[in-house]
């Protein structure tokens, strides 16, 4: 942004931004990350810089859940939280907001990506009159409208990411596909935690084209979450089975190597109250995987817990792209950085935005 465009939005230096009916100054107003948030009954998508200051916070129809920054439109998508319908375009310094529909017999699953040259906004999707799962594709230059759409290859899918070669080329995609049959005149209560039949999926998508599948090691484990480093998916997940029974939460996988457990110690399952939520892969390998059910952000290396921190109803994990800053909200409405030290997490709050309630997702713009 140069400062003729800052000008001309009104975010010139010395703009007022309404932040939660308080003004706060900045001389530079720069995205660095996204979040859906609440406070009471009313909902927003909120702009944040890279020390966790608000830039924008934009009332929304309804809750929304993650979310996706295109640069070419300067435009934050927010994505209604299952089973919504709509797809919440925030411009950048623009007051209101543009609501793209679902199709017919269609709901979000609260997950979009954008193609690295931001032509196209893929995002999980629940057909829910044939039961199956699928990614709809949609034109980002058009105004988000749906041009085609694929299959997930299962039931459910929630969180998808590109899987990169080192070319940054975004050919391939991997899907969680949580495997619960829901239908939106039920809610969220799904109709087959018996025969749920979850599975990550990696999927040549412009040609829709299945490369490989792989199976949690119990089909009462609803993959949800997931985040990709150098090929790797590491995924976290829900169970759905009884809150005592003693499995796995955390896996890894690649497109050519099947799902592994990432080792913990005995009732980790039942001590992070069998719940994950955001999942942010280190560079250096590894991750960081929240549970906010249970007040922890766990820090795995490539095959290993090494600690499970304590975190008041932590909520969103990010890492931001242009200094590998890993950066934390809880839902008391902190922002704050996470040092890891000898295999040690550090919590350092940033801001603490009282009243807000962060949702499950932090989204890294730059």
């Amino acid at each position: 942004m140069n400062r003729r465009q800052l000008i001309g939005w009104g975010l010139g230096a010395g703009a007022l931004i309404s932040v939660g009916g308080a003004g706060v100054f900045y001389r530079r107003q720069e995205v660095a990350l996204l979040s859906a948030a609440s406070i009471g009954d009313k909902h927003y998508g909120v702009l944040l810089d890279a020390k966790g200051r608000i830039l924008q916070q934009t009332a929304l129809p309804s809750r929304a859940h993650a979310a996706v920054y295109n640069p070419d439109k300067q435009q934050a998508l927010f994505f209604s939280r299952r089973p919504g319908t709509e797809l919440y375009v925030v411009g950048l310094g623009k007051k209101g907001v543009t609501t793209v529909n679902s199709e017919p017999g269609r709901h979000f699953y609260g997950h979009g990506i954008l193609s690295a040259d931001n032509r196209y906004l893929l995002a999980t999707e629940n057909d829910y009159q044939a039961g199956r799962g699928v990614i709809s594709i949609r034109d980002a230059k058009a105004g988000y409208r749906l041009i085609n759409e694929i299959p997930s290859h299962g039931i459910g899918p929630h969180e998808l990411a590109f899987v990169s070669d080192d070319s940054g080329a975004t050919d391939k995609l991997v899907v969680a596909n949580g495997g619960l049959l829901t239908h939106p005149q039920l809610s969220r209560v799904p109709k087959n935690i018996d025969s749920m039949q979850p599975n990550i999926s990696f999927i040549q998508w412009q040609e829709d084209r299945l490369l490989s599948q792989w199976e949690p090691p119990n089909n009462q484990l609803s993959l949800r979450h997931l985040s990709v480093e150098k090929g790797v998916a590491t995924i976290g997940a829900q169970y759905q089975g009884a809150a005592l029974d003693d499995v796995p939460l955390v896996f890894s996988a690649s497109e050519h190597s099947d799902m592994k457990a990432l080792a913990a110690n005995n009732n980790f399952n039942a001590a992070h109250a069998k719940y994950t939520a955001s999942v942010c892969s280190l560079r250096e390998g590894g991750a960081l995987v929240s549970c906010p059910k249970a007040n922890r952000v766990s820090l795995w290396d490539k095959n290993t817990l090494l600690q499970s921190a304590a975190v008041r109803d932590v909520a969103g994990l990010a890492r931001l792209r242009s200094s590998d800053t890993l950066i934390y909200s809880s839902g008391d409405g902190t922002v704050g950085t996470i040092r890891i030290d000898k295999n040690r997490l550090f919590f350092t709050p940033l801001q603490i935005h009282s009243g807000l309630r962060w949702d499950n997702h932090l989204i890294a713009v730059s």
